[in-house]
């Protein structure tokens, strides 16, 4: 069975699932964002910032969904993508977790749109999907990532060493987590 196509409003623009984007406004938001996302993100081909690349992340959004392996929403209106959260790595069994990742456009911050749209993920997660943990890391220097979390309740585990590559360098994160105390 697969998960569902949820969609939350979010003020003014919907967050819904990434394979109903349109492949020109994904691929405008990460152009858009290059720069400021690269320190935060692995090495990424010419080929990512365009339009066929992001026809075939939106078949594989749909095709992840349908698996029950991942689930990614983007912030949209008729005028283009500002935000992006993935839910990866979900898994059942006695761990019952998943990995969140989030990307927001620098215009938007500061506004509460990122809390509002992790908050409709994390109640999703909790109430819909059942899932018992929640967990997201962060780059020791992304201070705007950890005071999100921190509002979200998130509890700082410790610090990875050389936990991913990004941008060509192997960097340290700090993992967080987020437990469903209400989870049965």
């Amino acid at each position: 069975m697969a998960f569902s196509k949820k969609t939350f409003q979010i003020g003014q623009r919907r967050l819904g699932p990434l394979e109903t984007a349109k492949s020109s406004h994904l691929a405008e938001f990460q152009v858009r964002n290059q720069e400021r996302f690269a320190p935060y993100a692995p090495a990424r081909s010419d080929a990512f910032y365009t339009r066929g690349y992001w026809a075939r992340a939106r078949r594989a959004s749909r095709y992840e969904r349908v698996q029950e392996e991942a689930l990614r929403w983007v912030l949209m209106d008729a005028s283009g993508v500002y935000a992006q959260i993935n839910m990866d790595q979900i898994v059942r069994g006695a761990f019952q977790s998943a990995v969140l990742g989030y990307s927001l456009d620098k215009p938007l911050e500061g506004q509460g749109i990122m809390n509002a749209c992790l908050r409709a993920i994390i109640d999703y997660a909790f109430s819909d999907l059942k899932l018992h943990r929640l967990m997201a890391n962060h780059v020791l220097e992304n201070e705007r990532s950890a005071a999100v979390l921190a509002r979200l309740g998130f509890e700082k585990e410790g610090v990875a060493r050389d936990y991913l590559k990004l941008n060509g360098v192997w960097r340290d994160h700090v993992l967080n987590s987020l437990v469903n105390d209400a989870y049965e």
